[in-house]
């Protein structure tokens, strides 16, 4: 994707959600008959309702861009294969030279005067002198029919080695660039997402380009509506791949409700609400009270040694052995509680 388009592409998914989410929202309140507290900016209510519209206008923004690289890749651009009205696996030279010389027999200029049909039957040659040169086929299936241009090319490794180095790397260094000054910038999603999105997507195209079989699984696979080429499905990836990966980020954030509520806004909405801030009273005093009832349950069951014993018929040796032993308890328990508080303090001093 050139630069401009890139910044284009960047700029509509930065500025559209912001820009249309609280037109889509006020529409959306309207179709419902939302309540005027529905309605109040600062709500909690109010910030769910305004990324679900912003959510909502991704959806369609995705959609608008999945359409439009798929019929300017496809059905606006076109291909040779196409033209021909042949699926690319049945389009041998055989195949090729029979289907011309049934259009010739309109379109030739002895045949016909029109300079459209003249016009046409130019590029049918065209078309056919490509597609039956192994060479100039292999180019084409793979780098468009721009590759038809490239000066000093006559093997296939030529047309591999000029695709590469003089198209895609230069492309791909300069998608890099940009993507990591957009992550910079805070625009769009981090950039350990965007170069794992670039390099993954360099790899897919580096291997389409130089492994024979990937036209033949295309062609075996891919191509039952539309006789696709490896030029083909790597336009496409261009396109589709960043704009799935931005909808998805974005949505992400939107439908997670990353922008947490605020704490302000939720305190003025329990002042407001006798019956909440009563119910909340009562779970606090209830939780109190459990912590006050478990604290007392683990204290006796940790005296019980001293307290159960019934001294009263004890001899005076038994109740020193029983004091020695509180003793001892109430000392461990109070080095037990200096240690701790010195490890919190330690930690603490750590952090700061």
């Amino acid at each position: 994707m050139p630069i401009s388009a890139q910044l284009a592409s960047t700029a509509a998914w930065v500025l559209l959600p912001r820009t249309f989410a609280s037109l889509v929202q006020s529409a959306g309140y309207t179709l419902v008959g939302a309540s005027a507290a529905r309605r109040r900016p600062g709500t909690p209510q109010f910030a769910r309702d305004r990324r679900m519209a912003a959510a909502v206008v991704v959806l369609v923004y995705t959609g608008y861009t999945l359409y439009n690289a798929v019929s300017s890749t496809i059905f606006t651009q076109g291909n040779f294969y196409a033209v021909l009205g042949l699926p690319a696996a049945d389009a041998d030279a055989r195949a090729i030279k029979h289907v011309f010389r049934q259009r010739s027999v309109l379109l030739h200029p002895d045949k016909s005067r029109d300079p459209h049909d003249a016009a046409v039957y130019a590029a049918l040659q065209a078309v056919v002198d490509t597609l039956t040169a192994p060479v100039t086929r292999f180019a084409y299936d793979r780098f468009g029919q721009a590759a038809l241009q490239w000066q000093g090319c006559v093997t296939e490794a030529n047309y591999v080695v000029r695709g590469i180095m003089g198209e895609m790397v230069p492309e791909y260094a300069i998608s890099f660039v940009v993507s990591c000054m957009l992550a910079f910038a805070g625009i769009g999603f981090p950039i350990y997402w965007r170069v794992c999105i670039v390099f993954s997507q360099f790899a897919a195209e580096l291997y389409l380009l130089t492994h024979v079989e990937a036209q033949t699984f295309i062609t075996a696979n891919l191509s039952a509506l539309y006789p696709l080429t490896v030029h083909d499905v790597i336009s496409l990836g261009r396109r589709v791949i960043p704009t799935l990966a931005v909808a998805c980020a974005q949505l992400a954030g939107l439908l997670s409700g990353a922008s947490a509520p605020d704490v302000g806004t939720l305190v003025a909405e329990i002042e407001k609400n006798p019956a909440t801030r009563a119910e909340l009273s009562r779970r606090f005093a209830q939780t109190v009270q459990d912590i006050a009832d478990e604290t007392v349950t683990g204290l006796r069951a940790q005296l019980v040694p001293f307290v159960a014993k019934d001294t009263s018929g004890s001899t005076e040796k038994e109740k020193e052995l029983l004091t020695e032993q509180l003793t001892d308890f109430l000392v461990t328990s109070r080095l037990l509680s200096a240690s701790s508080e010195q490890s919190r303090s330690a930690a603490t001093a750590v952090d700061s």
